[in-house]
Order: structure tokens, then sequence, then C-alpha cells
């Protein structure tokens, strides 16, 4: 069951980043400088990861929060999601 929630979380974190801007305006260049942070991190700077990191951790955070109601799991699982997409990066 885990592993179930564990892919649909990171399913719902690239919904977010790919819709995040569009929420707060400026979506065009907010959608662009998010691409260039993506492909910095995927070429090796770990800075521009910790940046899309830093921007989208308290909305994972919820979202977790949110779906497994267990405040024990909750930093574990996101720490799980945010390690497999910084190893889907390279892709």
């Amino acid at each position: 069951m885990l592993a179930f929630r564990l892919n649909s979380l990171e399913i719902a974190f690239w919904v977010m980043v790919g819709h995040d801007e569009e929420a707060t305006g400026g979506a065009a260049l907010a959608r662009e400088e998010e691409h260039k942070l993506i492909r910095r991190a995927q070429g090796g700077e770990h800075e521009a990861f910790e940046t899309l990191l830093r921007r989208h951790q308290r909305r994972v955070l919820s979202l977790i929060a949110h779906l497994v109601r267990q405040p024990a799991d909750v930093e574990d699982i996101a720490q799980q999601v945010f390690f497999k997409v910084y190893l889907a990066l390279p892709r």
C-alpha cells in the first residue's frame, strides 16, 4: 500500500511543479525559470535541486500529511519522494 501511495505522491509532485506557476501569476516567466532550474539540476548542479526542493517542500509535505494522516511517516515519505525525483533528474 505504501508503494502505491508513494507513486501517487511522485505524480502529484510533478503535477504541482507544472502548475504551481500558473496559480501565482507570470506563468510563462515562472515556468521558464522552473525549467532552467530543472535543466541545471539535471546537469549536476546541486544548488538548483536544493532551490527546487525548497520551493516545493512545504506543498509536498502538506499533500503527504493529507494522504497518509500519520505524522511519523510524513517526513520519511517526503524524503523518499525527493530522493526518487533526484535520481530521475538525468532522464
